[in-house]
């Protein structure tokens, strides 16, 4: 049922209004054929007034209920049924059954009166807001009347002069929302569904309040409020990108740093917590994740210990530490921080059974950390050049290393990146030497780190071989000889693989052998590299005319011999003082600079790394 409620001298008003309407109509007209669209609506207004409206307040007028009857259905306990019986005695309504109403919706169908908003908001204010929110009825319906409150002003104002008890109604909505939520996990029902968004609408009514009240991006006073309670309602702010960033971080921080000795009630069951709520809405958000991901990384368990879900915090990391999104100074900061915290987890942390932690997200660093591998290198000087800097950035990238899964996550985002880097045009020699340099300090740690496992080696050397076409590709964009000769570089990776394949370094048997073949294949892989890259010199100024013709190409790589390379150093200088002897100096100054990439800072990478 729904009901209908009548102001008696509002009808009377509303009568003599539309009476007077009517009788002025009959004087409105014109014979301007122009104004034959005016005239129609006019007529159709008055057929409108006198046959429709008119009799219908009639109607109301002739009706007993208007001065002698009210209905016993009002005396109900649910908030709307309270509130008609405050309209009724406080106000002089007289209600009714309205049998003709199919749905309650009737109820809430218009805006409410001045009276209504103040009788609503001391119904809140003095009743117990368990009972007046209890059902999904009276849910749906405060949150409707919330919203239509926040859309004027001056009935906003009223309400919130009115209503002061923020903070339980907050909390209130939260547990149920909790509750709710903790069922669902475990059963998840349509009806479960419905009551979460009947809830998340009235988190949603009373932002918009108090936004229109006190400005957007306004919330009530939260301190005090779960930080549950609190999350879900400004996950339903609307805040603009930083401040939803700013406020998460500080909920997020108490939900750390004020937690209770039997802990918060929503870490006792198995539903969604105060981080998977402001995750979601931060994910939804264009903006706030790397803000966010700036502020927390002054303590990482903000966002790696506040949520059941860990693909959502890993979302998050993965956005807001993203090159489109991050300065790489800040990127810097932020990947140290999430690293250390994992490495280095604080003593004392409380078991959380239904709360994820850093551990389920160990191997999601490697991807946090791909897109950056330059920067770990240690001829880059954009996160450090010191000593202490290059030793930290080295340690760092061993520990997401030697973990296979982390690893293999790092290439898969490293590759990702590769065709941008291809036809960046403008990288600097120095960035090359960057990546050279980086190379080696990753063969140099596999070394070190993955003796242990040979299927874990497998995995790494086929990725680290993908590196190094990928490092060679770079090379050849930087130093302007194009995409062209790529197949040749790749030709050449590919046959240096198989010979890998061919000699059964993957399966030797003894740990100390395994090193000794690890340090041969590093060897091996710098010599390939630099050997293709003055392979894919050559190529590039034979094609530009600038070699003379029948100019003999540079040696080829020799991979089984016991220092592959110093053979192809000495190799190399041959042919290039025999069969360069005439060339214009500078190209061959081009030559030296390619192998040196790979036999010098390749090299130097490695010495850092070990």
């Amino acid at each position: 049922m729904a009901y209908l409620a009548y102001d008696p001298q509002r009808v009377a008003e509303l009568d003599r209004t539309m009476r007077n309407a009517l009788y002025g109509l009959a004087f409105v007209g014109c014979g301007d054929p122009l104004a034959q669209n005016a005239a129609a609506d006019i007529r159709d207004a008055r057929r409108r007034l006198e046959h429709q409206w008119l009799p219908f307040v009639e109607r109301i007028n002739r009706c007993a209920v208007m001065t002698a009857y009210n209905s016993p259905a009002a005396g109900g306990e649910d908030l709307l049924e309270r509130m008609m019986q405050a309209m009724v005695s406080d106000h002089g309504w007289s209600i009714a059954d309205d049998g003709a109403a199919p749905t309650p919706d009737r109820a809430a169908a218009q805006a409410p009166s001045l009276d209504e908003v103040t009788v609503l908001a001391e119904l809140l204010e003095r009743g117990d807001l368990r009972d007046l929110t209890d059902t999904g009825a009276e849910q749906t319906w405060l949150a409707t009347q919330l919203t239509q409150i926040a859309a004027d002003p001056l009935l906003a104002n009223r309400f919130v002069a009115t209503f002061s008890r923020w903070k339980d109604l907050v909390n209130r909505v939260g547990y149920a929302r909790m509750a709710v939520a903790d069922a669902r996990s475990a059963d998840a029902t349509t009806d479960d569904i419905v009551a979460i968004a009947s809830l998340d609408a009235v988190d949603h009514g009373i932002a918009q309040v108090i936004a229109t009240v006190h400005g957007a991006g306004a919330l009530p006073d939260l301190d005090g409020v779960a930080p549950y309670a609190a999350a879900a309602l400004v996950a339903q702010a609307a805040l603009a990108a930083d401040a939803l960033a700013a406020v998460s971080d500080r909920l997020l921080a108490r939900l750390i740093d004020e937690r209770p000795l039997l802990g918060w009630l929503e870490e006792r069951g198995p539903g969604p917590k105060t981080g998977d709520v402001l995750f979601a809405a931060i994910l939804a958000t264009p903006g706030s994740a790397t803000p966010f991901v700036t502020a927390v990384a002054a303590d990482p368990r903000r966002l790696w210990r506040t949520a059941a879900d860990a693909t959502l915090a890993q979302r998050v990391a993965a956005v807001g530490t993203d090159p489109a999104n991050i300065d790489v100074a800040t990127a810097g900061s932020v990947l140290a921080a999430f690293i250390d915290s994992a490495r280095h987890p604080r003593s004392g942390e409380p078991d959380l059974p239904h709360v994820s932690g850093p551990e389920d997200s160990r191997a999601f660093l490697g991807e946090l950390v791909g897109p950056w591998l330059m920067q770990f290198s240690p001829f880059s000087d954009e996160w450090g050049s010191t000593a202490p800097d290059q030793l930290a950035r080295r340690d760092r990238l061993a520990w997401v290393v030697h973990d296979g899964s982390a690893s293999d996550a790092m290439f898969a985002a490293q590759r990702q990146i590769e065709a941008g880097l291809e036809l960046d045009a403008t990288r600097r020699p120095a960035e090359m030497t960057a990546y050279a340099g980086l190379l080696g300090m990753l063969t140099q740690l596999v070394v070190e780190q993955k003796v242990h496992s040979e299927e874990d080696r497998k995995q790494l050397w086929n990725a680290l071989w993908d590196v190094t076409d990928l490092v060679v590709s770079i090379g050849m964009a930087a130093t302007g000889i194009g995409v062209v000769v790529r197949p040749v570089a790749k030709e050449a990776m590919d046959q240096a693989f198989a010979h890998v394949m061919r000699e059964g370094w993957f399966n030797a048997p003894a740990p100390k052998k395994v090193r000794e073949k690890a340090e041969y294949w590093q060897a091996r892989t710098f010599v390939t590299a630099a050997a293709t890259m003055v392979r894919a010199g050559f190529d590039g100024l034979r094609q530009r005319g600038e070699l003379p013709p029948g100019t003999p190409p540079p040696p080829a790589p020799v991979l089984d011999v016991e220092h592959p390379e110093l053979e192809y150093a000495d190799r190399y200088r041959r042919w290039r003082d025999r069969e360069l002897a005439g060339v214009d100096p500078t190209l061959i100054s081009q030559f030296d600079q390619l192998k040196g990439y790979f036999l010098s800072d390749a090299e130097a990478g490695a010495s850092i790394a070990g």
